[in-house]
């Protein structure tokens, strides 16, 4: 038996908090706040935006297309911002 097939009480409650809108909707605030630098400490920007798209694939594979749409609209925003900022830098002038 799969966990998918499991009745237990503990594992239904944890399906149910999973499918439930508004952990959707906080896994997309995690995910903005992981893109800004305020939830995981990375050095490099590819490393969150690594970690965005993660949350984003959850949230397609959890059957939540709104939010991965929105944060998928936040990381291209993220990488056109930091490409702005390393052409920024390695034409010599400061943001």
């Amino acid at each position: 038996m799969s966990k998918a097939d499991c009745k237990h009480k503990s594992c239904v409650d944890v399906k149910s908090k999973i499918l439930d809108p508004k952990w959707a909707n906080d896994c997309l605030h995690y995910g903005i706040e992981v893109l800004k630098g305020y939830a995981v400490v990375c050095r490099s920007f590819q490393d969150r935006v690594t970690v965005a798209l993660a949350i984003r694939d959850n949230l397609l594979s959890c059957g939540f297309p709104w939010q991965a749409e929105r944060l998928d609209n936040w990381i291209h925003f993220f990488e056109r911002q930091n490409k702005d900022l390393e052409a920024r830098i390695r034409g010599g002038s400061r943001p």
